[in-house]
């Protein structure tokens, strides 16, 4: 979790989070603001997961920031929000794959 300002512990030191202090965050902040879309880790607090998804529901509900455009519960329907994905294909040639100083490699190799 990231803070704006001077922390009054120092550099190393062990600290617990609780949700009074992770509501003082900037991740936090993002969320309220609706900056942000959650993601949280497995080994995250139930606690603090529980605010963040109950911010997270309050922004949605007021179609704050990010909400305001948000079509990941309905579906995207306006052929102007398609997503142009292309794949790169990097593919070495024979030349390469047998110019190796382990005649093994080469015969391991598949296509």
């Amino acid at each position: 979790f990231v803070y704006s300002g001077d922390a009054s512990e120092q550099n190393g030191d062990s600290v617990f989070l609780d949700v009074d202090r992770m509501k003082e965050s900037v991740n936090f902040q993002q969320i309220v603001r609706g900056h942000a879309y959650p993601l949280f880790y497995d080994t995250l607090f139930l606690d603090l997961r529980d605010a963040l998804k109950e911010e997270t529901k309050s922004a949605r509900n007021r179609g704050d920031g990010v909400w305001s455009a948000d079509v990941s519960v309905i579906g995207a329907t306006d052929n102007t929000c398609a997503i142009r994905i292309e794949l790169a294909c990097c593919r070495m040639n024979d030349d390469q794959l047998h110019n190796s100083d382990d005649p093994q490699s080469s015969q391991s190799v598949r296509y």
